[in-house]
């Protein structure tokens, strides 16, 4: 069934090539790829883990890639009527960012980073994490954080929270420009820009978490093959460009995998002697455990969209005393038949039909893939003013993952819907004015 699977969404794969003409970053590709890429990691475990896919399980998927394409190719029909497409090619130019606004950003993003640091140590610290091995005091804070086992004012700060998510936008307006700049100059792209970027990673790393780095390189993708459709008119991405990009995402999962240590997660006895077994877990896990979802589905909540509305259920129970609204976020762990952990992400899917039923897979799943490919289309072929960075492109850029990752988890419903998703859409709205649109007299 697994192997059935895969053949199916090679076929969708191939149709998906001709409906949108080789467009490999258009959300309706991406899906057929990153269900492909999770089926292949899934199959290179299929005797260790025994998975036995269910012909729910196959339905499931495929019904869900199907109506997500379908739905972008109805949305790209929609677009052509604006006529973007036909106008002439931007002309780009390289973004120069003033010294002054360079030199704040730096200095505010290492400040940031300093300060967020120092309140992951002092809440490891709080729950026992006290020793001076760092993954120790990452696995402590982790736990914390993720577990809901602080007491109250026991916390991040909220400043250092806001401060931390104004650096990732800030980062987020740097990468934009800095793909800009190299798709104009090459290596010869100044090698400052890349400092607010690298400050930020390693104050992710440092707070116990990778993810970030990922999103980061999600972004970098689709800014390139944009961008390049901007200077030239057409998809120019060659055979070549996608083998380097395909390198540089290959090294971006190395490094996922080797900081594991570093921020507090220990390797299984099989992924200590298999490295490639690690990555697949969590890329080809959540095929069969969508198949053990289906199969013996937890109790119903009587929270209205308790896994898809999870951060505005928060928020409302947060801001009107609502106990019950206010919980963690995890899904169950569970197991393969032979013992193996498998982690506790199960798609996308998973959260449409554990809080709608199927009726909520074909919803969700039909929203989803009208919101992406209608952002993605409007900064793909709207022009834009010279001499300014897209700042709808960036925020694009920000909310991509939610696509990338549907064959692992939801993103949109559940993260990107809610109060903090906002702020940071402000934050990098306002970054992009403060970067290269304000001038400071000298």
């Amino acid at each position: 069934m697994l192997i059935l699977l895969l053949i199916t969404i090679v076929f969708i794969f191939f149709i998906s090539i001709l409906l949108f003409k080789g467009d490999f970053i258009h959300p309706g590709m991406i899906i057929s790829e990153v269900f492909l890429f999770s089926t292949l990691c899934a199959l290179y475990n299929v005797n260790l883990w025994a998975i036995d896919l269910s012909w729910k399980t196959y339905t499931v998927i495929i019904f869900g890639i199907v109506i997500f394409v379908v739905t972008a190719y109805s949305a790209t029909l929609c677009l052509r009527l604006f006529n973007w497409g036909s106008l002439e090619t931007e002309q780009s130019q390289v973004i120069e960012i003033p010294k002054i606004q360079h030199i704040f950003s730096i200095a505010f993003s290492l400040f940031s980073g300093f300060y967020y640091v120092k309140e992951v140590l002092r809440i490891a610290r709080s729950v026992g994490g006290g020793s001076k091995e760092w993954s120790v005091i990452m696995y402590h804070y982790r736990q914390a954080t993720s577990y809901g086992v602080l007491e109250e004012g026991q916390g991040m700060s909220g400043l250092a929270g806001h401060m931390y998510d104004l650096m990732i936008a800030l980062s987020y307006v740097y990468l934009f420009i800095i793909i800009n700049n190299l798709l104009i100059q090459g290596v010869k792209v100044k090698k400052s820009l890349f400092l607010p970027l690298i400050i930020s990673s390693i104050t992710t790393f440092m707070s116990a978490a990778r993810i970030q780095v990922l999103y980061f390189a999600m972004a970098a993708v689709v800014f390139f093959f944009i961008l390049t459709y901007k200077k030239y008119g057409k998809d120019m991405v060659n055979a070549k460009q996608l083998i380097k990009i395909a390198c540089f995402l290959i090294v971006i999962f190395i490094c996922f995998v080797s900081l594991r240590g570093v921020i507090g997660r220990g390797l299984s006895e099989k992924a200590s002697s298999d490295p490639l077994y690690y990555f697949t877990v969590y890329a080809g896990g959540p095929i069969p455990l969508l198949d053990s979802f289906l199969k013996s589905p937890p109790v119903s909540s009587e929270i209205f969209g308790k896994e898809l509305f999870f951060r505005i259920n928060r928020f409302i129970g947060g801001t009107f005393n609502i106990p019950e609204l206010i919980y963690i976020s995890h899904k169950e762990f569970r197991y393969s038949v032979t013992g193996y952990s498998l982690g506790n992400v199960y798609t996308a899917f998973r959260s449409y039909i554990y809080d709608f039923g199927m009726s909520g897979l074909l919803l969700f799943t039909t929203l989803t893939s009208a919101f992406y490919s209608f952002f993605y289309g409007y900064v793909k072929l709207k022009p834009v003013s010279q001499n300014k960075s897209n700042t709808a492109l960036i925020i694009y850029g920000y909310m991509v993952s939610g696509v990338f990752l549907m064959s692992i988890s939801e993103r949109l419903f559940s993260i990107f819907f809610s109060v903090n998703s906002l702020k940071m859409i402000c934050f990098i709205y306002l970054a992009n004015i403060f970067l290269t649109r304000m001038k400071f007299s000298r």
